[in-house]
């Protein structure tokens, strides 16, 4: 099976700057986690408004829809909310260790490299 989960990143990231034809931007993982989280709430506003509508008349409901619909919403675990936010909160701090410990490691090569160049020209011929 083919995953496209590549290309649709390319085509679903902002371009880098205002150009027609600029390159995608690489999205950190929390603009990514921001994107995914905004593009699930703006699919449950029209599954919401969806079922609003039939509710109200505007719309003939369809059964497969519903089903579907009725499907999701049981695929969704249930947990406490407050072991949720226990576990969203352990998963964020170790996100953001791993921020941390990334920046640290580009610095240590800056600073490494920049040791081995001072060496380097301070060496005798």
């Amino acid at each position: 099976m083919l995953n496209l989960e590549g290309i649709d990143k390319i085509i679903t990231t902002p371009p880098e700057n205002e150009q027609l034809d600029s390159p995608s931007q690489l999205l950190t993982d929390m603009m990514d986690l921001e994107m995914n989280i905004t593009e699930l709430c703006d699919r449950m506003f029209i599954v919401d408004q969806y079922v609003q509508d039939v509710k109200n008349k505007k719309l003939n409901g369809d059964e497969t829809i519903g089903w579907k619909i009725s499907d999701a919403l049981l695929s969704i675990p249930n947990i406490d909310p407050n072991k949720f936010e226990e576990i969203l909160s352990g998963r964020l701090q170790d996100l953001l260790m791993l921020q941390y410990l990334s920046k640290l490691s580009k610095t240590h090569v800056k600073f490494a490299d920049s040791a081995n160049s001072i060496l380097y020209r301070t060496l005798p011929e």
